[in-house]
């Protein structure tokens, strides 16, 4: 009888051991992220219309290392005064960098996941048509993580970007 208390102890000992070092892998684990684009425009206050087959390259700006932020091998020559997202869009252009592409779904949404920590540049290569008209995002910027109202940090990220509304002529 002692033996087989002594067998349920160890065995109690061992499975606390195990729980214990699962609950500490999770704090070591490197946290990914995702960005949920969705493509949709109104044309009155009634009216949504999403934007399927909609394509959106990313590019990984800046990455957080070593305690600090900083530019991607691509993005390393950037003047630093040159952060806007129109800016980058052209130097990613001009400089030939490849990106993550991807194009949106039927209900105008597409995700970019797997993210690591760092600054992501968006852009819309190519204009989006629908019906007469044609529609072109502006380039945006997008950290994963971002702090929310509250300052939680958040690594699953939505967004709805601006789309300029351009008639086709007649």
């Amino acid at each position: 009888m002692e033996r087989k208390n002594k067998r349920n102890i160890i065995y109690l000992c061992m499975l606390c051991f195990l729980l214990v070092s699962l609950q500490r892998l999770e704090v070591f684990a490197q946290p990914y992220g995702s960005v949920n684009i969705v493509a949709a425009v109104s044309k009155n206050e009634d009216a949504v219309y999403t934007l399927p087959d909609t394509t959106f390259t990313m590019y990984k700006v800046a990455a957080y290392d070593n305690g600090q932020w900083e530019l991607t091998e691509e993005f390393s020559k950037m003047d630093l005064q040159d952060d806007t997202a129109g800016k980058l869009k052209r130097y990613a252009q001009r400089q030939g960098i490849n990106g993550r592409t991807g194009s949106t779904n039927s209900e105008g949404k597409l995700t970019f996941d797997g993210l690591e920590e760092g600054v992501y540049l968006f852009i819309q290569p190519v204009k989006t048509y629908l019906g007469k008209s044609a529609y072109q995002s502006t380039a945006f910027i997008i950290p994963v993580p971002e702090k929310d109202e509250m300052g939680n940090t958040m690594w699953n990220i939505t967004v709805e970007p601006k789309f300029k509304n351009e008639s086709l002529p007649e």
